[in-house]
Order: C-alpha cells, then sequence, then structure tokens
C-alpha cells in the first residue's frame, strides 16, 4: 500500500484522535481490545489493512524522533 502525503497526514490526524494508542493516562491505553478495535477504525479510515497501517505509523514515529532529537542537538550547539 502506497503512503502518500495525503493519506500519511490523515493517518497521523486519526491517530491523534484514538488517544487510547498513545497516551497512557487514557483509561483504555491498555485494554488490547480497545487498542484493535481503534487500529481497526484508523485502517478503514485510511484505506488499508491494520498491520500496514501499524508499520506505516511507527515508521512515521520514528522518523519524528529522530528528527526531534537532530533539531535538539542543534540547538545545544547554538544552531
Amino acid at each position: 500500500m502506497e503512503f502518500d502525503n495525503e493519506r500519511a497526514l490523515l493517518l497521523i490526524e486519526l491517530y491523534r484522535r484514538h488517544r487510547s494508542l498513545w497516551d497512557p493516562k487514557d483509561p483504555l491505553y491498555y485494554s488490547k481490545a480497545r487498542k484493535a478495535q481503534a487500529w481497526g477504525e484508523v485502517a478503514a479510515r485510511v484505506g488499508g489493512a491494520v498491520h500496514e497501517v501499524r508499520r506505516k505509523m511507527e515508521s512515521l514515529l520514528g522518523s519524528f524522533r529522530r528528527e526531534r532529537s537532530r533539531a535538539a542537538r542543534a540547538a545545544a550547539r547554538g544552531e
């Protein structure tokens, strides 16, 4: 499944709306059934299989963390 920019932005927005996927303070964060349901909803809206959508979100999160780390190192160097 190809993720163009529009589809990736939709995925990010849907992930943000489903707090049970990323917020440990959410009461449903530890519910595997609720997480599976949320991923199913996200995948249905994005138009892909759950495993593909989860893998893409993990990739996007990794890219975000890498860029955030680079920015922090640059700020520490005074750039």
